[in-house]
Parts: C-alpha cells; structure tokens; sequence
C-alpha cells in the first residue's frame, strides 16, 4: 500500500481544488511596476522585462513571484510534495518565446523527512521573447495567466493573471535592468562547468555514474549538494547524500525495475573565491551511464569570511 506523508496529503488536497480559487489580477504600463493583486495572496504575481523591444531581437520577459514571508513556492524539479508553477503565455502575433529559465531553488523540509527544492521570498522566472521584423514601433501587450501552489505548514493553490504594456522601439537602447531580473540572473543555472573547467586537469571538477551512484568531485569546494531534475531517477536517500561539506559527492540512485537509469539535474558548488569570499555556482547536467555531459555555470558571490511545465 503506498503510504503518503501528511506533508504530500497536503498537497495532493490542495491540487483537487486547485481549479475552484478565483483569479488575482495585476497589470502594469511601460515603466511603471505592477498593480498590487485584487485579493489578498500568499503570492504577487507580476511582470517585468529587461527593456524596450526592438523589431527581430530579443529580450527577457520575467514571470515575478512575490512570497509572503514564512511560505515558499517550488522549484521545476524533482520535488517530495510539491508542483512547480505553470503558466501560458498570450503574445502579439509573431512573437515567440524560447525556454524558461528558473533561478537556482535552496533545499528544503529535511527536518521533516522529506526533501523539496523550493523559493523563498522571491522568484524570477526568465523567458527570451524574440520580436519578428514586421513588427512596428508603438505599444504592445503581454498577458500570462499562471497557477503556483504556496506552502508554509498548510498549501494554497492560487493563480494569477497579469499584464505588461511594452513599448517597441526602432533601435536598441540602454537600459536599467529590474532588480527582479537581475536578481534570477545572479541566480542562474547554465549547461557547462565554465571557469571551472579551465583550470589544470588536477583542479578540473569530475561528475561520473558508475553503476547507479553518482559522483562530483569539485577541487576547492567547500561544500556540494544535488538538486534532482523533474526527469531524473530518485536517489536512494537524497536527505543523507544529496548535500556534504567538502569536495566530493557521492549519491547512490534508484533505479525501477524495467525502467532505464536516467540521472539529471543541477549541482551546487559553494567554493572559496580568490578574494576570500564564498561563492556558490550552479551547474546542470542530464546523462546516461554511457555518455556522461556536465554543465556551465553562473557565479554569485557573497561577502562572508571563510518548457514551461505545462
């Protein structure tokens, strides 16, 4: 009999009404943030972008999630309890956008036996718009209507909808970046181990799957943890080894029975910088036992001493 945990019956309860709460509505006009939602949420969903756009280029849409303090919302990962959000997106006509990208989450709920992967205070959830050439200069309109579910010891589905008036302009100009966007960038997570690789074969960092535990070994950390993918087979016991002081991580995975071993996700690597701050990266990777791809990664540092899911 499958035995749930009174934090995962939360959940569950929660998703079955999911679809009966009312909608909050914001919206915002070019330069100006977003209108406070209608009723009262746990969560702010707003949006903002990184600048005017221009005819056949790019720019970042963010999908802002305000959390009150106590509560958190989950990561797209492989979570214990939890659902990530989801949203759809209605553009003007020719406009296209490209993959998500989420912030890197932080660990969550060891101390009751489970682990999740989840956001706290805020999110940003970066997505590149690309804007056709036909396109003309003047104003323009992006709704998203998005649903989250928002936990502190209880759990609310709640969704949202919001709107962000952008102005098209014929040629490039500066700009100041939101906090919110550059905040999730300082938090991103890309393919590729970056800097890292570069430095002498000794000092390069190591991920292998050897029959079914995973292994990172990352010269000069001080401190590792694994974040699973949605995709990824479970580990054994990720509340034990999925996070260790030091270099070197060593995760036994569960493989299913009649199922293939598919292991993916991000790893945290939290090393001292050459100016004696720690600093934490975020790499991802998805691999097979028989072709192994590791990942680049994105940096912040801190001064302390010593597609769409749906």
């Amino acid at each position: 009999m499958l035995k749930l945990s009174p934090a995962r019956v939360r959940v569950l309860l929660a998703a079955l009404i999911a679809g009966s709460l009312p909608s909050a509505s914001v919206r915002a006009q070019p330069g100006s943030p977003a209108a406070t939602t209608e009723r009262k949420t746990m969560v702010n969903f707003s949006l903002v972008a990184d600048g005017s756009p221009v005819p056949s280029g790019t720019f970042t849409l963010g999908l802002r999630y305000k959390i009150a303090k106590g509560w958190h919302t989950y990561w797209d990962g492989l979570n214990d309890t939890g659902m990530p959000a989801s949203w759809q997106l209605e553009l003007p006509d020719g406009w296209t956008a490209g993959e998500a990208q989420w912030p890197a989450p932080v660990r969550y709920g060891i101390e009751n036996g489970v682990v999740d992967h989840v956001y706290m205070d805020e999110a940003t959830i970066l997505i590149p718009i690309t804007v056709p050439t036909s396109t003309q200069p003047g104003e323009a309109n992006i709704r998203v209507s998005s649903k989250w579910l928002v936990c502190e010891e209880a759990c609310i589905p709640e969704k949202g909808d919001a709107t962000l008036t952008v102005k098209v302009v014929a040629e490039l100009q500066a700009s100041v970046v939101p906090e919110a966007i550059a905040k999730s960038r300082g938090r991103a997570i890309t393919r590729g181990w970056g800097e890292l690789s570069q430095q002498a074969p000794t000092l390069a960092p190591t991920t292998k799957l050897e029959e079914a535990v995973l292994h990172v070994h990352v010269p000069g950390a001080t401190k590792l943890a694994f974040f699973p993918g949605r995709g990824s087979s479970p580990a054994e016991d990720l509340i034990a080894d999925g996070e260790t002081e030091g270099n070197t991580l060593r995760i036994p995975m569960h493989q299913r029975t009649g199922e293939p071993l598919t292991v993916c996700g991000v790893i945290e690597v939290t090393r001292m910088s050459k100016n004696k701050t720690l600093q934490t990266s975020w790499h991802s990777f998805d691999f097979t036992p028989e072709t192994p791809v590791v990942s680049e990664s994105k940096t912040e540092s801190t001064s302390k001493p010593a597609t769409n899911p749906e």
